[in-house]
């Protein structure tokens, strides 16, 4: 039997992020799933498979959230949340990690959902 290589979605948003992402050497322990120059709703189409997430530049709303039963994982990168539904997040005990601040909340603008560096794992 194979091990099971999760399932990390990467925002495509910027293909070279993306490529990036995939071209880590950490990268082969994942089944990586990027979708350059497909938009947002490639993203909504690949979280259903879904166990972690890093987002960049797309928004991560409430129906992908629940649209990903295996979700155990979210990473932002950059330094606020604002495109993550963290209400949505929170409620699945998922609240994003921000690339900013491994280890402490990192304010964002007001009205704006701020980063968190709890997140749960089963």
């Amino acid at each position: 039997m194979a091990d099971h290589r999760p399932c990390l979605v990467v925002d495509s948003g910027s293909a070279r992020f993306a490529e990036q992402v995939k071209s880590l050497p950490d990268a082969k322990h994942f089944d990586v799933a990027i979708y350059p120059g497909q938009g947002e709703a490639a993203l909504a189409d690949l979280m259903p498979d879904a166990e972690i997430v890093y987002i960049y530049q797309h928004g991560l709303t409430a129906e992908m959230i629940a649209s990903a039963p295996k979700l155990r994982f979210i990473q932002k990168h950059g330094l606020n949340t604002k495109n993550i539904d963290v209400a949505a997040a929170s409620a699945r005990g998922r609240l994003p990690r921000g690339a900013g601040s491994p280890t402490t909340a990192t304010p964002a603008p007001a009205g704006t959902h701020s980063s968190s560096s709890a997140s749960t794992m089963p």
